[in-house]
C-alpha cells in the first residue's frame, strides 16, 4: 500500500510540474501570438551580418518546449559575403550546427537553381547537412526547412572587428554532440556545442553578449527567446522576431 502511495504522490509532482512548466512557457512566449510576418523578397538585400534567424520545426516544437523552455527549436546566424570570399554565386549564408542527417534538400529539388555542394549527403529522403558547423545558403535553408523561420535583425551593423572576429570564430570546426561524449562535452562546454550553444559562443566572442558565460544548454536556449530590445554591448539591440514568408 505504501509503494502505490509513493508512486501515486510521484505521478502527482510530475504532474503538477508539467503544468507548472507548461503555463511558465506560455507566459513568457506570450509575444509570439502578435509576431508579424515578412517577405523574404523584402527583406533579402537589408540582412546583415549578425542578424539571428530562428527556426520551429513542426515535428520537434513540443519536445523542444517542454525540456528547453524555447519557443524556437533552431537557431543560426547570418554572414553576409560583402566581398565573394567564398567564391560563390551565393553572398548570404547562414552560419550553423546541425547534426548529421539534417534535412537540407528534396530529392526533386529544383537543379537548375541550386547546385549541391560537398558537404550534402543523399539519403532515401532528400540531401542531408553533414555533422558540425557549415556556413549554408540562406536561401534554400528557409526554402526547404520543415516548419517555420523567423529573423530578428541587428539594430545596426557589426563594426570591422567584430565582423572580422566572427568569419574567424566561424571557421573554426565545432561538432554536434551527437554521441554521449560529445554531450558531456557540450554540457562542459567543449567543442561539441549545441546549436543555441554555438550561437552564444560566436555572440561572446564578438562581444555583443555574455550568454554563453553565464547560462547552461537549456537556459541558453530561453535565455534566446527573451534576447530581443534588450541593450547589448555597445548599444546593440536585437528587434523582437518576424516570421518569414518565403516568396521567390
Amino acid at each position: 500500500m505504501k509503494i502505490e502511495l509513493i508512486i501515486i504522490i510521484i505521478l502527482l509532482l510530475i504532474i503538477i510540474f508539467a503544468i507548472k512548466r507548461l503555463f511558465t512557457f506560455c507566459k513568457k512566449y506570450e509575444y509570439a501570438r502578435i509576431l508579424k510576418n515578412i517577405f523574404i523578397s523584402e527583406i533579402y538585400d537589408s540582412l546583415k551580418t549578425g542578424d539571428i534567424i530562428f527556426f520551429r520545426a513542426n515535428s520537434l516544437s513540443m519536445p523542444c518546449a517542454f525540456f528547453t523552455h524555447s519557443y524556437f527549436t533552431h537557431i543560426g546566424i547570418v554572414i553576409k559575403d560583402e566581398f565573394k570570399n567564398f567564391n560563390s554565386y551565393v553572398n548570404i549564408y547562414i552560419n550553423e550546427t546541425n547534426p548529421e542527417g539534417t534535412e537540407y534538400l528534396p530529392l526533386n529539388y529544383n537543379k537548375n537553381w541550386y547546385q549541391l555542394d560537398p558537404n550534402v549527403k543523399k539519403k532515401k529522403k532528400g540531401w542531408t547537412l553533414l555533422n558540425g558547423n557549415k556556413l549554408n545558403p540562406l536561401l534554400v535553408r528557409i526554402k526547404y526547412f520543415p516548419g517555420d523561420c523567423y529573423l530578428m535583425k541587428l539594430n545596426k551593423e557589426l563594426d570591422n572587428k567584430r565582423k572580422s572576429l566572427l568569419l574567424k570564430y566561424s571557421s573554426k570546426k565545432i561538432a554536434y554532440p551527437i554521441t554521449p561524449m560529445g554531450a558531456v562535452n557540450a554540457f562542459l562546454k567543449k567543442d561539441n556545442l549545441h546549436c543555441f550553444q554555438y550561437i552564444a559562443y560566436l555572440l561572446d566572442k564578438i562581444n555583443i553578449t555574455n550568454i554563453a558565460k553565464l547560462y547552461g544548454i537549456s537556459s541558453i536556449c530561453g535565455e534566446f527567446g527573451k534576447l530581443f530590445n534588450k541593450k547589448l554591448n555597445d548599444g546593440y539591440i536585437y528587434e523582437i522576431p518576424k516570421r518569414i514568408i518565403y516568396d521567390i
